[in-house]
C-alpha cells in the first residue's frame, strides 16, 4: 500500500499483520475527526491526479512521447 497512501497524508499505514496497530489506527481516526476529513480529502485528490482513466492516459502519452523521442 505505501505505493497508494502516503503515511499522514493520505492515510494510516500500519503492520498488516498487527490488530493492535489497525485498532489503534482505527480509534485514532474515531477520535479525531479531523485527521479523518483531512486524510479522506488527501486521498481523493490522489486518486484522481494518479488513478483515473484520465490521468493513466495522460501518463501513458507522456510515456509514448519520451520513448518516440529517443529513436
Amino acid at each position: 500500500m505505501t505505493d497508494s497512501v502516503t503515511h499522514e497524508k493520505t492515510g494510516l499505514l500500519v503492520d498488516e499483520r498487527s490488530p493492535e496497530q489497525l485498532a489503534g489506527a482505527i480509534v485514532r481516526l474515531s477520535k479525531d475527526t479531523a485527521l479523518a476529513e483531512i486524510l479522506a480529502d488527501n486521498a481523493l485528490l490522489k486518486v484522481n491526479e494518479t488513478f483515473t482513466r484520465k490521468a493513466s492516459a495522460q501518463k501513458f502519452s507522456c510515456l509514448f512521447e519520451s520513448l518516440a523521442e529517443k529513436k
